[in-house]
């Protein structure tokens, strides 16, 4: 007797269950979108009054500098010595606001209209909110950087090189002329016995030994050539040392003491 096993349509079934679950899980999907955009909707209704209040204050801070505007958020009561621009030359007005604010002024100035003053880092924005303040900017701290140009043209890596010319570029080998003032004498120029001196070649004045009577040429000098003798002491807190110490100085006096020449002389 042959049996005959009865085969069931799976396919058919799985597809039923599918369409149902597609059919349930799609209209919660759609109730969910429906309250996401109601939440949104409601979200703008509440906030669109604040637009014109968000505005004015983002265009506040567009007044401020980057680096001050950097500070907002630190202790209300934190000073800051800032400089403030003004379309028309501050007055009475914007001068009594500054004291109301708690601020104190510096200095009031003519050449621009503005001033500059210490206030309170909380009332910033009261300051700026005067219309006749153009800019805000930190008044930050200038300070001398050349006196450090030896390190930033990287003279200092050139004279620790060594190759075939020895132990480092100096100017060893290398006569500079510098045609200036002339050249005044000064430790830093001194050299031991059996280097060679400074030449000056007196094109204006003919003094005996070296002079400048203006100080530019010894200036240039200090730069192109001094060695640093006189700051190398417990005194002095840093080295100022010339870019070529090792070189030979020939000084052109070629400008008298106004300093100026004419044509001919020069």
């Amino acid at each position: 007797m042959t049996y005959h096993r009865r085969t069931f349509r799976k396919p058919a079934a799985l597809s039923v269950i599918v369409l149902i679950l597609s059919l349930v899980t799609g209209a919660q999907a759609r109730a969910q979108l429906s309250l996401l955009g109601s939440l949104t909707s409601t979200t703008q209704q509440l906030l669109s009054p604040l637009d014109p209040l968000l505005g004015a204050v983002t265009g506040l801070v567009a007044k401020l500098s980057g680096d001050l505007g950097a500070l907002l958020g630190g202790p209300a009561d934190q000073p800051v010595a800032v400089i403030v621009q003004t379309y028309n030359p501050p007055g009475s007005t914007e001068l009594n606001l500054l004291n109301l604010l708690g601020g104190l002024l510096k200095t009031t100035y003519t050449a621009v209209p503005g001033y500059s003053a210490t206030v309170p880092l909380g009332s910033l924005l009261q300051l700026a909110n005067d219309s006749n303040v153009e800019r805000i900017s930190l008044d930050s701290p200038v300070k001398a950087h050349l006196d450090v140009a030896y390190r930033a043209v990287r003279a200092d890596r050139v004279a620790s090189l060594s190759g075939g010319w020895g132990a480092g570029l100096t100017g060893r080998g290398v006569g500079i002329a510098l045609i200036d003032t002339g050249v005044q004498l000064h430790p830093d120029f001194k050299r031991p016995i059996g280097s060679k001196p400074i030449v000056e070649v007196e094109i204006v004045g003919h003094e005996t030994g070296l002079a400048d009577y203006f100080g530019h040429g010894t200036h240039v000098a200090g730069i192109l050539y001094g060695n640093g003798y006189a700051s190398s002491d417990s005194l002095s807190f840093r080295t100022f040392r010339g870019l070529a110490p090792d070189a030979q100085l020939i000084s052109l006096r070629a400008l008298s003491p106004d300093p100026a020449t004419t044509t001919s002389e020069s």
